[in-house]
């Protein structure tokens, strides 16, 4: 498969899932998908293939395809968790920096994925311009991957959707992160970075220099989306 293909073919250290959930939740609400697979998979419990107007308003059925939608994704991870493994790579996750508002709804329960092992390093991407809720963003990731056999790095959002930060802004980001317990911190975009940017982050290597070793830098993103 591609996975395989790609850790085996390509001289690569590992692989990062991103867009690894269901997307388009609100579409999916009023519109949930009917196609042979998941049909497949809801008669059983169901006793028929596709969700009724009756069955979106009910409760435990709808926990019953919210629960199928993680099952499909968790699935999907046993097998690229495998192959990556087998492999000799890393794996690691671009994950939802809104846990209990966006990821468990998409089926991306990442804090389970990684107390149970399948990631060596998680990103949430907690892209934000307020301080005071990226702050927010890294108390709960950090307890959220706290005693995980993982590497918790902060995604710090310099260009995105959701956030455009000045070099200032990024530099308080990235010394919170880490004085917080971060691992590291991976930043977005690299196509958002300005010369006045890599200036601030040269500065910053320098003045941690070597210590803690576990710091680390990483630019996501070469391309705009």
């Amino acid at each position: 498969n591609a996975v395989a293909e790609l850790v085996d073919g390509y001289a690569v250290d590992g692989l990062q899932l991103d867009f690894f959930r269901y997307t388009n939740m609100d579409f999916l609400a009023k519109y949930p998908c009917e196609c042979q697979a998941c049909g497949d998979r809801r008669e059983p419990w169901l006793g028929h293939r596709n969700l009724t107007a009756e069955d979106l308003a009910a409760p435990g059925i709808m926990y019953k395809e919210l629960r199928q939608r993680h099952e499909n994704i968790y699935q999907t991870l046993v097998r690229v968790h495998r192959v990556v493994r087998e492999s000799g790579k890393q794996l690691s996750l671009a994950a939802r920096a809104r846990y209990y508002k966006d990821a468990l709804y998409e089926g991306q329960d990442w804090a389970r994925f990684v107390q149970e092992g399948f990631f060596d390093v998680v990103y949430p991407m907690s892209y934000n311009d307020c301080q005071d809720r990226f702050e927010r963003f890294l108390n709960e990731h950090l307890y959220l991957t706290r005693d995980a056999p993982v590497k918790y790095v902060a995604g710090v959002g310099k260009k995105s959707s959701l956030s455009d930060l000045s070099a200032g802004q990024v530099v308080r980001q990235i010394k919170t992160a880490l004085d917080k317990g971060a691992d590291g911190v991976a930043i977005f975009a690299n196509w958002g970075m300005t010369p006045e940017d890599f200036a601030a982050l040269k500065k910053i290597r320098h003045n941690f220099g070597r210590e803690p070793a576990k710091r680390e830098f990483a630019l996501a993103g070469n391309s705009p989306k």
